[in-house]
This record gives C-alpha cells, sequence and structure tokens, in this order.
C-alpha cells in the first residue's frame, strides 16, 4: 500500500515535469486524474455545485499556469489542493452570507450518532431519503456557522480524509497547529450539534 501511494505520487510529479517540459498531454492526464476529486471537495466546501464547476476550471487554469513554480521535490497533491482551496476562499469571501456550506449526509438514525458518523459516514441507512432531508439540513445549518478555517479543516479531515502532514502542506500550517484546529472544530461542531439537537427536543 505504501509503495503504491509512493509510485502516485512520483507519477504525478513526473507529469508535471512532463508538463512544464511541454508535454501539454501530460497536464490532461493530471486533469483526468484530479478533476473529479478536486470538484468534489469543492463543491462539498462551498456548497454550489455550480460554483464549485467554475472554481474547478479556475483551479486547473492556475496550475497551467502556474506549473513552473511546483517543486518537484514536495508533493503534487497537496499542492493542488492548496490551489483549490484559495479559489474557493476567495468566492466564500465574495459571495459572504450567500454560502450554502458543505452538503454531507449523515449515515445512521439514532441519536447517539457521533460527530464522525455525521461527517464521515460511508452506509446508507435503509431509509435513507427519509433521515437525509431533516438531517442533513441541520448539518448544513451547523456547518455554516462554523468560521471558515475550521470548516474547511473539518472537510479535509473527515471527508476528504487526508493526513495531517497533507493537510499541514496544503494551508501552508505547522502540523501541531492542523491538529489543534481539527480538535477545535470537532469540539465547535458537536457543541453546535449539541444546541440544535436539544432545540429540536424541547417542544414550544
Amino acid at each position: 500500500m505504501n509503495d503504491q501511494t509512493k509510485d502516485e505520487l512520483t507519477a504525478d510529479e513526473q507529469l508535471v515535469t512532463r508538463f512544464i517540459a511541454g508535454d501539454e498531454r501530460a497536464f490532461d492526464l493530471i486533469v483526468q486524474r484530479y478533476y473529479r476529486q478536486i470538484f468534489g471537495f469543492l463543491a462539498r466546501f462551498t456548497g454550489d455545485r455550480d460554483l464549485a464547476e467554475d472554481l474547478t476550471q479556475e483551479t486547473f487554469i492556475k496550475v497551467h499556469k502556474s506549473a513552473k513554480t511546483f517543486d518537484p521535490a514536495r508533493s503534487f497533491k497537496p499542492w493542488l489542493f492548496s490551489i483549490a482551496a484559495n479559489k474557493a476562499r476567495d468566492a466564500l469571501r465574495a459571495v459572504k452570507r450567500s454560502l450554502k456550506t458543505v452538503d454531507i449526509h449523515a449515515n445512521q438514525s439514532d441519536r447517539d450518532t457521533s460527530l464522525i458518523d455525521i461527517i464521515a459516514g460511508d452506509h446508507e441507512p435503509p431509509d435513507k431519503r427519509m433521515i437525509e432531508g431533516e438531517r442533513a439540513e441541520r448539518v448544513k445549518h451547523a456547518l455554516s456557522q462554523m468560521s471558515e478555517n475550521l470548516r474547511e479543516v473539518l472537510v479535509l479531515a473527515y471527508y476528504e480524509r487526508l493526513q495531517y502532514k497533507e493537510i499541514a502542506d496544503m494551508l501552508g500550517i505547522p502540523l501541531g497547529t492542523v491538529k489543534s484546529r481539527l480538535h477545535k472544530a470537532v469540539m465547535t461542531f458537536g457543541e453546535i450539534w449539541k444546541a440544535m439537537e436539544d432545540e429540536h427536543r424541547t417542544p414550544e
């Protein structure tokens, strides 16, 4: 598994090197390899698929223009994600209150579902559509109340499942900051979620 991951990273770096040398086909392969993943990240982070589509295009245009600034001694994926994240931050600042936030679906119907279940659930319950409606809207609302930097780390860690070091490289912050920021993000989400659950259960 580790050898495979290293091979994939090396292949990415080789593609960038080939593209810088004038091989446009290498750039096409980069786009094919990462387009869906970048689009998915941007769609979840912004909550707007149309905006995410535009930002994905802008991300790869930036990669095309800035490839020569890439350091082949480093991992390509965090560099690519950092460009996408910067595009998203700029767009969200422009949109401001129109932000719809992240579209994440729950995977459990019971009241004791953990935060990790809510953020990164993979399994669909039998009555998925019924559960998704109210619960997913509350997840969206909770995430919308979080600051941008906390929401970003939470999505990257729990939904995109990036490693701490990848997130640190991508955001340009120390590893310890990633861990402390993620801890704060989890705590913040938990507090918001609990308040919403309490309000939901309390009859008017």
